[in-house]
Order: C-alpha cells, then sequence, then structure tokens
C-alpha cells in the first residue's frame, strides 16, 4: 500500500461554531464561493480569498446553551441552495 501525505491549512479563523460547509455560484457572480454556515445564524462566503457575510439571521435563532449548560443540538443546521438559486436568488435554510 502507498502512503500518501497529507497536509491542512486554514482558510479562515474566528467563526463560531460552523455546522454547514458547501460551495455554490452566488447570483451575478462567475466565481464559486465556499459557504461557511454557523450554529448561531450567521452564513459567511469566501471568494478569491476573501470573507464577507452572506446573511445573518441570529436574532431569529434561539438563544442556545442556555438551558442545557452550554451544549445544544438546535440552531442553523442546515442549507440548501436550489439548482436555480443563480437566477432566483432563493434557498432553503434548516433551523431547529
Amino acid at each position: 500500500m502507498n502512503k500518501v501525505k497529507v497536509s491542512l491549512r486554514p482558510i479562515v479563523s474566528r467563526i463560531n461554531l460552523p455546522t454547514i460547509l458547501k460551495t455554490t455560484f452566488l447570483p451575478g457572480n462567475s466565481i464559486e464561493s465556499l459557504m461557511i454556515a454557523t450554529q448561531v445564524g450567521e452564513i459567511f462566503y469566501i471568494r478569491n480569498g476573501a470573507i464577507g457575510t452572506f446573511l445573518d439571521i441570529r436574532q431569529r435563532i434561539l438563544k442556545l446553551g442556555a438551558a442545557s449548560g452550554g451544549y445544544d443540538e438546535r440552531g442553523l443546521i442546515g442549507l440548501a441552495f436550489i439548482p436555480n438559486f443563480t437566477t432566483t436568488d432563493c434557498f432553503i435554510s434548516i433551523t431547529h
């Protein structure tokens, strides 16, 4: 069996509780963006090495960890872009 050397490098820091990592083309752009969503309700995009905020729904998410001593399975737990997202601007967020 051949050994394969693998290395990792950080692409972003200071993002709290990331739960989703996926790629998509944002409307009006021809460059694919990396999307990162957090449990607390932030969705960021990374394009050409720069990070920006796509959507912030923290005010609509329940206060996490308050009743469970800091651990919680609720929050923004899913994100899906519909096939024609680049022309409709519609996407689905899944919260619990």
